[in-house]
């Protein structure tokens, strides 16, 4: 489907009163990924914006108002920066108007697709990270201890200045599946205090 990206300027001067939103965060070799943007609204509230892994757009102004949207300087630079493509109201009826798009629109309305990527999807790596977890270890402990590649002295930052966060069983775990062996004595001192 063929559409017409616009920038921030055009949907403000539009008639329009929706802003609709593609997620194209997905970059060289990596997937989309969930958007979540924080916006404050004219009466100081806070709403946070989500922006689903979907091919479909997505109308923003169900979750925040248009001015507040336009407004935010951390919008404008998802949209400055591709990783939110704004399109028209003609383009995003033209995008909805088949069975597929129906067919997603009824899946992100359905409560129990609160996961975005189903069990079968998972790779296997994922899958086994998500049983050994068990409930017991949070995202952050899962990405500092599966880190393979970068910089070691970035993820031990990380470590350090999120350790108060992490729970004994997360140390644990960082300990027994970090890579990393400056991470892993870290972990193993954090443990200990």
């Amino acid at each position: 489907m063929d559409y017409k990206a616009l920038t921030v300027s055009q949907v403000e001067q539009s008639q329009s009163t929706s802003v609709w939103a593609l997620n194209t965060s997905a970059g060289k070799g990596t997937g989309k990924g969930i958007i979540n943007l924080t916006i404050t609204e004219g009466n100081g509230r806070s709403t946070v914006v989500r922006i689903p892994v979907t091919f479909i757009p997505v109308d923003l102004t169900t979750q925040a108002t248009k001015s507040a949207l336009t407004m935010s300087p951390d919008f404008r630079r998802l949209v400055a920066s591709r990783i939110i493509t704004l399109i028209s109201d003609a383009d995003a009826e033209k995008m909805l108007d088949n069975d597929k798009a129906r067919a997603e629109q009824s899946r992100l309305l359905n409560i129990e697709s609160l996961h975005e990527v189903d069990e079968q999807q998972q790779t296997a790596e994922v899958r086994s990270m998500m049983a050994e977890a068990s409930g017991n270890i949070g995202g952050l402990a899962l990405n500092i201890a599966h880190t393979t590649d970068g910089d070691e002295e970035a993820v031990v930052a990380n470590l350090r200045n999120n350790a108060e966060a992490l729970t004994k069983d997360e140390l644990k775990y960082i300990v027994d599946n970090s890579q990393m062996h400056k991470v892993k004595v870290l972990a193993a001192d954090l443990l200990v205090d």
